[in-house]
This record gives C-alpha cells, sequence and structure tokens, in this order.
C-alpha cells in the first residue's frame, strides 16, 4: 500500500493504492476552503471554521505565514485559516514570492474574530519598478539617511549608505527630490528615465541602476 498528499495554494490533494492477492483498492480525495466576496472567489487548501481575508493588491505569490501553501493570488487575495474566536490572532504574510516591484506598508496586523466570522484584513501596497542610483551633491556622497520624495511630493525612501538611492518608481521618467534640511540649501534633485528598450530590463521583477548627480 502506498499513500500521500499534497497542498497547493488552493486545495489539498490526497490518494491512496493499496494491493495483495485477489484484491486492489484506490481513493482519491481534495479538500479546503473557499469564501465568495465583494472581490471575487478566494480558496485555500485548509479547511477552518474562522478565516482571515487577506487583501494585498499586487503581491501575487506573497506566502500567508503559518499557513502551508497559502499564497496571494492573482486577484491579490489569499485565506488565512484556524484563527482562534474572541482571541487576539497575528496575521502576517512574508513577501518572498512577489514581485519586487511591490512594496509593503506593513506586513502584520492583529485581529479578533467572533466565531465562525470571515475577517478581512488589508495589506496597503504600492508597486513600481525598482530603482537603484548612487549620486552625489558637490562631490560628496548623498547625506545617509535624507528623505526622498518623488514627483507627486510622496515620500518614498531614504538614502541609505554611501548615497545610494533604492526606491520603487511608478513612473517611466521624472525627477526625486532629496531633502536632509528645510531649506533650498538642504535639498536637491536627481533626474532619472527608465531602460524601455530591453523588456527584462523594464519588468517590476529588474532593478534598474545607473550613477547620476544630484543638482
Amino acid at each position: 500500500s502506498v499513500s500521500g498528499s499534497w497542498s497547493g495554494s488552493k486545495a489539498t490533494l490526497n490518494g491512496s493504492y493499496s494491493t495483495g492477492k485477489g484484491y486492489s483498492s484506490s481513493s482519491a480525495g481534495m479538500s479546503g476552503g473557499m469564501v465568495i466576496h465583494s472581490g471575487g472567489v478566494t480558496f485555500s487548501p485548509s479547511n477552518s471554521d474562522s478565516y482571515a481575508l487577506i487583501e494585498a493588491e499586487g503581491a501575487e505569490g506573497a506566502r500567508v505565514s503559518g499557513s502551508s501553501g497559502s499564497t496571494i493570488d492573482s486577484s491579490g487575495y489569499a485565506l488565512a485559516p484556524s484563527l482562534m474566536p474572541y482571541q487576539q490572532n497575528h496575521v502576517s504574510i512574508d513577501p518572498q514570492g512577489s514581485d519586487l516591484g511591490v512594496e509593503f506598508e506593513n506586513t502584520a496586523q492583529d485581529v479578533v474574530p467572533r466565531d465562525g466570522a470571515v475577517v478581512k484584513v488589508k495589506f496597503n501596497t504600492r508597486t513600481g519598478t525598482p530603482l537603484l542610483i548612487v549620486s552625489t551633491w558637490n562631490g560628496e556622497p548623498l547625506p545617509f539617511g535624507a528623505d526622498i520624495f518623488d514627483d507627486d511630493n510622496t515620500h518614498i525612501g531614504a538614502v541609505s549608505q554611501g548615497g545610494v538611492i533604492y526606491v520603487k518608481v511608478s513612473k517611466a521618467k521624472g525627477r526625486l527630490t532629496v531633502k536632509w534640511g528645510e531649506d533650498n540649501r538642504s535639498q536637491c534633485q536627481v533626474a532619472y528615465t527608465l531602460d524601455a528598450s530591453d523588456p527584462n530590463k523594464n519588468s517590476k521583477n529588474a532593478i534598474q541602476r545607473f550613477s547620476s548627480v544630484c543638482q
């Protein structure tokens, strides 16, 4: 006799086969959960009385921590099973497996569900193309920890050691403003243009690198 099971992102499959003198038998089965909601239909490889319906837009492939096989689907949803009712439950996702161009504002939240409830847990994300710029200002590396803003004056990161800028941008061309003070002498701008000639470079999984002077 032999038996086995496999847990995927949408269901758990199991099967067995046995044989002996004058007989043989086989069986197969599938188990899991399904929740229909305003954003579509979301599956889980585990069955449960209480679920957390995770929403993380654009984070397809990210894993649900503590739940074998559960990942964010193409619609940006996943199910975290086995919540304990009337208790604080820690719901978290592992960004590993999602695009490099996806940035999470947070990856963990606490919820207290009722018995048999489906609790929606939204993780805010931002998508863009990863950009790595080595920049200088007046011949010196940019100040460590200086704030970085995009064309919409949205804070998108900070300068790391050696004057390196690592951000995710949504526009193919623009300027990044670097500020380390309030006056005009304590800020500068770095212009960038994404390379669209190579489809691989333009992918959200490909980091575009170049050097530029902050002016």
